[in-house]
């Protein structure tokens, strides 16, 4: 199942998704965002249900769809910041997807995301960060994280939501900043 997110509610507490399968026609459908639980995915709604669209249709079933739920800011779909300093990409790390970025000079950590686990077999599932929508004030981002169970034969996206702070990002240390440290250190005001 791929997952496209079409825009955000005004207050950031709903998204509009498009999903699509193989096995099914596309369908319309809001989801709860609930910020701070990056580690969950995201829920659809319970209300409304999902409505499958027709291809020769979709746009006004869309329109539709934003006028009702007041989903007022369309979705920004990038791997980069508006600025485009900074990008984003995913890395494995043993059960954890790490979203990761970069100003292209340092690698941080955005957030770490749990990999699926089969309840039967126990396979841990190949997971890549596929794409990344955004609110237009770039301050929320919604994540489709692509999870692949090679055994089973089965792959699903799924969606990971968190505010975004560039402040936030765990930078990681390189030799040179950790002697850039302790030289600092050295040279204090205190003479004993």
């Amino acid at each position: 199942m791929t997952l496209d997110v079409l825009g955000f509610a005004e207050d950031g507490k709903q998204m509009l998704v498009r999903t699509e399968s193989t096995e099914t026609a596309p369908t319309i459908r809001l989801y709860d965002i609930k910020l701070g639980q990056v580690q969950e995915a995201a829920r659809p709604a319970r209300r409304p249900r999902p409505e499958a669209v027709d291809p020769a249709t979709e746009a006004r079933t869309v329109r539709r769809f934003k006028r009702r739920y007041r989903i007022k800011q369309d979705a920004v779909e990038d791997l980069r910041t508006e600025d485009k300093k900074l990008a984003f990409f995913g890395v494995l790390k043993d059960e954890e997807l790490v979203l990761a970025a970069t100003d292209y000079k340092k690698l941080g950590k955005v957030a770490g995301i749990p990999r699926a686990r089969d309840a039967q077999t126990g396979e841990i599932a190949e997971s890549t960060l596929k794409r990344m929508y955004w609110t237009p004030d770039r301050k929320i981002v919604a994540a489709v994280i692509t999870q692949r169970f090679a055994k089973l034969s089965i792959e699903r996206d799924e969606l990971h939501v968190l505010k975004f702070l560039a402040s936030e990002i765990r930078w990681v240390k390189t030799e040179a900043d950790k002697k850039k440290e302790e030289e600092e250190e050295d040279d204090g005001w205190w003479i004993f």
